[in-house]
């Protein structure tokens, strides 16, 4: 029942006035009526058919006083008839409900005038027609759904000229006048508040309908979005209830099951696929005790193939906890567990087949080194006049030869060290070396080559510089290689300057700058690269592309980098950067 304001159903837009008993908002009024428009027929067809059972019955009681009938009667028993057959048509035909209440409203309007007219009728007629039209205002005012107020008013008023006439009509004492009247009353109110409940609880009912049709239809569309989503998947989804009963499967399942065309809702999975249910029960069973299972299994499908699947199961579980089904889901794997395995092959031969070429590098690089030894060796015992004096071009030939030979073993040198590397068989043996003091070493080493361009070699000491952990030959090599390098690319005249500094982070860096073309930003890991030259390379005289990329490898057995800033036009700046010493902490 509504409270004193307003019964708040849904929401303010479809709230109910208490008073009228309607819809607050016209349109859904309107709707409403519309809706009840069917039971508004049917109850009109009822009151048509009991009018007319009323009349008869009526007219056989006083059927046989010949009392003459008022002219305005008449014409009201004429109107209500045609009113009946108004209302009769109305429904049959399906007319809008405005007619309906148009000519409920008639028939009410008729009763009462019919009972204002009884005073002119002989006493038998008057209370079989005062009888006939209370029974009637009252059953169409409970049954037939013309606005609340108007019936109201209309009963009131029918039950006002009822009592006026039966107090008129009939002569009783005191005593039955007020029992008349209290029970007059009594109806009146009691006809009053059981309308009024009825228009209220069927306007809520409508709500309600209303409510379940929305919610019906949102679940709908829900659950054809997550359709249209999951038959959409690469991935099997499924819904299994507490049963072991299968409930829904997405289109990928009902492909790798061949169940299309099979009603698989509230079935067995033991009925469905009987071949896997045994591997997959104890799974299933662990999913219905509320654990989330992950396993991977291989699954001979219906539809040929052979798979294998992520399978994940999620327990479904209601506000109480208890488990209602659970969601599993499978994931084919097939084809990345082929691709895991391919790649694996394919990592086991490319190691393969660089330690093969690695060792190759290797035996070769010994192989050669043997008689380039000993052509170095008695170039070196020739050029010294160990046998004999050399004449005219022969002391410039075996110069040639002994430069080459010396420049050869240093390549082959280079590709023992880079085979050892990659193979991780070269090992470093650190000691404590300044830095200032290691390039000191190595500037010999190029001199001869720098003043072939006359690029002068200009070292920079650092004073109070820590000393380096690091491994001195190998360090040498990458003095030797940077600066080489460095003046083989310096312009004619131009500069090669050489500086050792720790950084801010405690870094020990040996920067080697030269004057050369620089690099672009794209040329720079293509210099790194072994066995890659780049144009400004090339065109300063080639070599094997080994030098940087081998001095990257050994920094990187000491833990540290190398680090190339170029601009181009501009010069090169390599940086040998090794990592700062940890911290100790003295403990008392």
């Amino acid at each position: 029942m509504t409270g004193p304001q307003e019964s708040n159903i849904s929401s303010p837009g479809k709230s109910i006035n208490w008073l009228t008993a309607e819809f607050r908002d016209a349109g859904f009024e309107r709707q409403y009526r519309e809706f009840d428009a069917p039971a508004h027929r049917r109850h009109v067809l009822a009151l048509c058919l009991i009018s007319l059972i009323l009349a008869v019955l009526v007219q056989t009681i006083i059927g046989g006083q010949q009392q003459e009938i008022p002219i305005l009667l008449k014409l009201a028993r004429v109107g209500h008839a045609l009113n009946i057959v108004f209302m009769l048509t109305a429904c049959l035909r399906r007319f809008h409900y405005r007619w309906l209440d148009a000519s409920v409203a008639i028939l009410a309007i008729l009763v009462v005038w019919q009972s204002l007219l009884l005073e002119d009728v002989a006493e038998p007629d008057k209370l079989g027609l005062l009888i006939r039209n209370v029974f009637l205002i009252a059953l169409a005012y409970l049954l037939l759904p013309t606005r609340f107020l108007f019936y109201s008013a209309t009963v009131l008023a029918q039950s006002i000229i009822c009592l006026y006439q039966v107090l008129t009509f009939f002569h009783i004492d005191r005593t039955e006048q007020l029992s008349v009247f209290a029970l007059v009353s009594g109806l009146v109110l009691a006809t009053i508040y059981i309308r009024w409940q009825r228009d209220i609880t069927s306007r809520r009912r409508f709500l309600l309908t209303q409510q379940r049709d929305e919610s019906l239809a949102q679940l709908s569309e829900s659950e054809s979005k997550l359709r249209l989503v999951t038959d959409h998947l690469p991935i099997f989804v499924a819904y299994i209830d507490n049963q072991m009963c299968l409930q829904y499967a997405n289109e990928t399942g009902r492909d790798w099951y061949q169940l299309h065309g099979v009603d698989i809702v509230g079935r067995k999975l033991q009925e469905l696929i009987p071949r896997d249910y045994r591997s997959i029960e104890p799974f299933a069973e662990a999913a219905l005790k509320g654990e989330v299972v992950h396993f991977e299994r291989v699954v001979d499908c219906p539809d040929g193939k052979t798979r294998t699947v992520a399978v994940t199961h999620l327990p479904h579980l209601s506000a109480n906890k208890a488990v209602l089904g659970y969601f599993s889901q499978m994931v084919d794997m097939t084809e990345i567990k082929q691709s895991e395995l391919d790649l694996k092959n394919a990592s086991r031969e490319a190691e393969a087949s660089n330690q093969s070429k690695s060792e190759f590098m290797a035996n070769m690089s010994h192989e050669l080194r043997t008689p380039l030894n000993a052509v170095i060796g008695f170039s070196s015992a020739m050029a010294s006049g160990l046998a004999g004096e050399l004449q005219g071009k022969q002391s410039e030939y075996i110069t040639d030869i002994q430069n080459s030979g010396e420049h050869l073993l240093s390549l082959i040198n280079d590709l023992l060290d880079l085979s050892k590397i990659e193979a991780g068989k070269l090992e470093i043996y650190p000691e404590q070396v300044e830095a200032d003091d290691q390039i000191e070493r190595c500037l010999p080493f190029v001199k001869e080559q720098a003043g072939v361009g006359q690029v002068r070699l200009r070292h920079t000491p650092s004073p109070d510089l820590p000393e380096l952990s690091v491994d001195p030959r190998m360090l040498r090599q990458m003095i030797v290689n940077l600066l080489s390098n460095a003046v083989k690319f310096s312009p004619e005249k131009g500069t090669v300057s050489c500086l050792a500094m720790q950084d801010s982070a405690g870094r020990i860096t040996i920067n080697i700058r030269d004057e050369g073309p620089g690099m672009s930003a794209e040329d720079i890991p293509k210099a790194l690269t072994p066995f890659v030259q780049t144009e400004s390379g090339m065109k300063a005289g080639g070599g094997t592309g080994l030098g940087l990329s081998l001095v990257k490898e050994m920094m990187a057995l000491h833990g540290g980098t190398l680090e190339i800033q170029s601009v181009v036009g501009h010069g090169t700046t390599a940086s040998l950067c090794f990592p700062a010493k940890p911290k100790t902490i003295a403990v008392e």
